[in-house]
């Protein structure tokens, strides 16, 4: 929807992407995430950036210490 909608809110993207985050498990949710990233990065580069370390460090193999 914020896609779509072509929505510019801040707030509104960070908690959809606080919300996605956890269910990143699941393909679709990962591509969706990444999606919004990719254009959420257009309106606050640096912030998107802490959220796509966030994804790393939950989700990446060998971003965490086993």
């Amino acid at each position: 929807m914020i896609l779509k909608a072509r929505i510019h809110d801040s707030r509104r993207i960070e908690r959809c992407l606080d919300g996605m985050l956890g269910f990143c498990f699941d393909e679709g949710m990962v591509v969706q995430y990444k999606e919004l990233c990719r254009c959420y990065f257009a309106i606050d580069p640096e912030a998107t950036a802490s959220y796509v370390q966030m994804y790393r460090e939950m989700w990446e193999e060998g971003s965490k210490d086993d």
